[in-house]
């Protein structure tokens, strides 16, 4: 027998003797450094576990339709029930689940899904496995039929998973009414098994999300018979829920996202979203939040024609004209003041642009640009 069916050979019978993953490992690192691309006929002999030998080493050597193709081809059930694989199982499951989601970080998500769905198929009642791939479909698959066809099936064991509860309930906020959410929060909250580590700001989402609409629902059912639109717009509770669903973003690409969920999907369903939230941003804009935020809030202004909520956010800009480092606040400021006439402050960003921009193929028509920035200087 050739030297490489012997190693595949000793792999899956140390598997079968219950040796641990770190011996596994070495065995396999072994192979690896001996037949770095052994055929698919030198593992036939090994059975189940040869095919989930196969599989791994595709994986590392990076193959990934051979590797889709190497777990289409390993029977489900001997996998799921032989304690035999038990460990070689394990590697191989831990193995694909994390190169998945290395997969999804890197923004292939078509590819992770994939993955997962190819796993999830040998490993059907593995949770975290599932809590994975429900986290690839409902943060970037959301209206993918398999999404919510995915959580009408979920098991009790699944439910009692801290984290698939967790996102079950985060989809039930985008896309279904206040009861389903009701419910959704109820098993979340029951929940047992798991951690929602690397989802506790999706957590603190769905939790004001909930909050929020209850609230409103239980505003538009008040026995005092008042205007629901304005109530909703004149309601601090509701403002101070609002406020703290905008600040839960990490970055601006975050809370961009946030903004197009809440004012132009109006995910929280407001009587009157734009308005509602350009008095939100406008008190937003008075706080210490990014510099790249006020930007945002006031493109978020600009673009609604809120040109008088934006002036105060102008107004702390001139007084703090640190703020202009940021270049996503500054071109907003400087349309700001070009639609509002304020050739001083226009005068001011261009000049802090010019200034900071040092690079040479961004200078041409620096002695024209600054010839205007200081005759907006002169005019005021």
């Amino acid at each position: 027998m050739a030297e490489p069916e012997e190693k595949i050979s000793a792999i899956c019978s140390a598997a079968a003797s219950g040796a641990d993953a770190a011996e596994l490992e070495r065995q396999i690192a072994g192979l690896l450094e001996r037949a770095p691309d052994p055929g698919k006929d030198t593992f036939a002999r090994g059975g189940p576990a040869g095919a989930l030998l196969r599989a791994e080493i595709v994986r590392r050597n990076g193959d990934r339709p051979s590797y889709l193709a190497a777990l289409a081809e390993i029977p489900a059930e001997p996998i799921a029930t032989d304690p035999a694989l038990a460990s070689l199982a394990a590697l191989a499951r831990s193995g694909g689940r994390e190169h998945a989601m290395r997969e999804w970080r890197r923004g292939h998500v078509e590819a992770s899904l994939e993955m997962l769905d190819a796993l999830a198929r040998l490993w059907p009642d593995d949770l975290d496995l599932a809590a994975d791939r429900l986290r690839v479909l409902v943060l970037n698959r959301i209206e993918d039929q398999r999404t919510r066809a995915t959580i009408e099936n979920l098991s009790d064991a699944a439910w009692r998973h801290r984290r698939i509860a967790l996102l079950a309930t985060l989809f039930h906020t985008r896309k279904s009414d206040i009861t389903e959410c009701l419910n959704a929060s109820a098993r979340w909250a029951t929940a047992d098994t798991g951690s929602i580590d690397g989802l506790e700001r999706w957590g603190w989402q769905a939790s004001l999300t909930i909050s929020f609409q209850h609230l409103l629902v239980l505003g538009a059912a008040g026995p005092d018979g008042g205007d629901v639109r304005e109530a909703t717009l004149d309601s601090k509770p509701l403002r101070a829920l609002a406020r703290a669903l905008l600040l839960l973003p990490r970055d601006l690409r975050e809370f961009q996202d946030q903004i197009f969920h809440l004012v132009q999907a109006n995910e929280l369903s407001v009587p009157e979203p734009f308005k509602f939230f350009a008095a939100v941003l406008e008190e937003l804009a008075k706080e210490d939040v990014p510099a790249e935020f006020l930007g945002q809030i006031l493109a978020f202004l600009i673009a609604y024609s809120e040109l008088p909520r934006a002036a105060p956010l102008a107004e702390r800009v001139r007084q703090d004209e640190t703020l202009l480092s940021c270049p996503h606040l500054a071109k907003f400021l400087c349309l700001y003041a070009q639609l509002a006439g304020d050739r001083r402050l226009e005068g001011i960003v261009l000049a802090k642009i010019l200034r900071d921009d040092l690079r040479p193929e961004d200078q041409r028509g620096y002695e024209a640009a600054a010839a205007r920035a200081a005759g907006a200087r002169r005019c005021d």
